[in-house]
């Protein structure tokens, strides 16, 4: 029944990309393995609620893909058959790229290759975070990745993965979906790195599978989940447009929809009834939902715990409150500073910063290594750099590297709970420009 599941979601793929005479069915239908196993038997949520706080965070950095997690979504009931027929389309719930603000079950707006990734990192981070000053009762939960063989290639990429890696992101999972193809051809035209020993020198675990193996998909998982101490990248070696009837492998899958004929004959090919698009048989959907009673247990039982802690623990309460409460909305004392007095934007920046340690306490953030230039060295040395070893640390060394900071920056925003602020020159900040777009509005 899995495989004729994971076969109802390629026929989806195919549908609906053909129907907006648009889209990306090839990288859809290659990870289409991976996605389903975590989706059914792994990724921790409430089917109820999309908002849930203790929800485990799916990134689809590969945002092309994004017709796979909409089928996922319309699988468990979030989104309906008719926001697939409306793929692409204006104000539609199913828009060409994830957007954070439009879609309930999207954690983050991506598309810009390599962002999605770093946003993770920045996810990860703030559940470290988030789970040592709130309990693992009430914060627990893991951050999931879908990576393609472009997201690598985007240096923002490996830069936010070395830092997953120093800061020992054990909860962090990242798939790579390795088909070897990409929009313009083979990978090997373009690239020759060995993503293996790069991330292993990164500090991470890395397990390679066969992408289409459903077992060993589970085997993997379920070794990423048992390491603590290191993020794990999953590498799974798959085929470009899986399932086709004559075009797998073919790098023009990648980002065209394929022609009629070819969507018959692998829906032939799939098991699939040729006469009817966008179907969803009720016992695929039934099979993918069979954890929904799990997962409504799971959540409830968080709740109960969460309503005990707080009628019953004070401080619980106070940084509940403060966590959940929106900053513009609070009153600060700020430094007075004599007008027409002379004083440099960055100390005057520097001296409001001081002024926040203590009375936000869930101001988190750090500067590209300008510390002492940004005026941030005060705020590292009383608050302390972040590690998964220090979790309490509120600094965050993010190293000369201004576009995974503003990335990671956007990830701990996304996920709720705390304010991060990245800190670096007015001219380095076109360093990370562009993930200013993948920021939106947070949950």
């Amino acid at each position: 029944m899995d495989h004729q599941t994971v076969n109802v979601i390629k026929g989806l793929v195919m549908d609906a990309t053909r129907k907006a005479n648009s889209g990306h069915p090839g990288g859809a239908m290659s990870s289409a393995d991976f996605a389903y196993i975590l989706f059914k038997e792994f990724l921790v949520y409430n089917p109820d609620d999309a908002t849930w706080f203790n929800r485990d965070r799916f990134v689809l950095s590969a945002g092309h893909e994004s017709m796979l997690l909409y089928s996922l979504l319309t699988l468990q009931g979030t989104l309906a058959v008719d926001d697939l027929k409306r793929f692409r389309q204006w104000r539609s719930r199913t828009p060409g790229h994830p957007e954070q603000h439009m879609t309930p079950g999207v954690e983050a707006t991506t598309g810009p290759l390599g962002q999605g990734l770093s946003m993770a990192v920045g996810m990860a981070a703030a559940e470290c975070m988030l789970r040592a000053r709130l309990g693992d009762d009430i914060c627990s939960h893991r951050t999931y990745v879908l990576a393609s063989d472009g997201d690598l290639q985007e240096p923002v990429a490996l830069g936010s993965a070395s830092l997953a890696g120093l800061w020992g992101l054990g909860r962090l999972t990242v798939f790579y979906d390795a088909n070897k193809v990409q929009l313009a051809g083979p990978t090997c035209r373009c690239d020759c790195t060995d993503y293996r020993k790069v991330c292993e020198g990164l500090c991470w675990q890395v397990i390679e599978v066969d992408g289409h193996d459903h077992e060993a998909i589970r085997d993997a998982l379920r070794q990423a989940r048992a390491q603590e101490d290191r993020p794990t990248l999953i590498i799974g070696h798959t085929t470009m447009a899986k399932g086709t009837a004559t075009r797998e492998g073919d790098f023009e899958t990648h980002g065209a929809p394929l022609p009629p004929e070819e969507i018959a004959a692998t829906k032939r090919k799939l098991g699939l009834p040729e006469d009817k698009d966008f179907h969803i048989p009720a016992d695929a959907a039934e099979h993918y939902r069979a954890r929904f009673p799990e997962l409504r247990a799971v959540a409830a039982a968080w709740k109960a715990t969460f309503e005990a802690r707080l009628d019953k623990d004070q401080a619980f309460q106070d940084l509940w409150r403060v966590i959940h409460r929106d900053p513009g909305n609070r009153s600060f004392t700020w430094p007075a500073f004599e007008p027409g007095s002379k004083i440099a934007t960055r100390s005057a920046w520097g001296k409001c910063l001081d002024a926040l340690v203590e009375q936000l306490p869930i101001l988190v953030g750090g500067s590209a290594d300008l510390d002492p230039s940004n005026q941030t060295m005060k705020f590292r040395m009383t608050t302390g750099d972040f590690t998964a070893a220090t979790p309490l640390g509120r600094n965050l060394p993010f190293g000369v590297r201004e576009f995974p900071m503003g990335a990671i920056v956007n990830g701990i925003a996304l996920h709720g709970g705390l304010v991060p602020f990245g800190a670096t020159f007015l001219m380095f900040s076109d360093c990370r420009r562009t993930s200013g777009r993948s920021r939106r509005r947070a949950p």
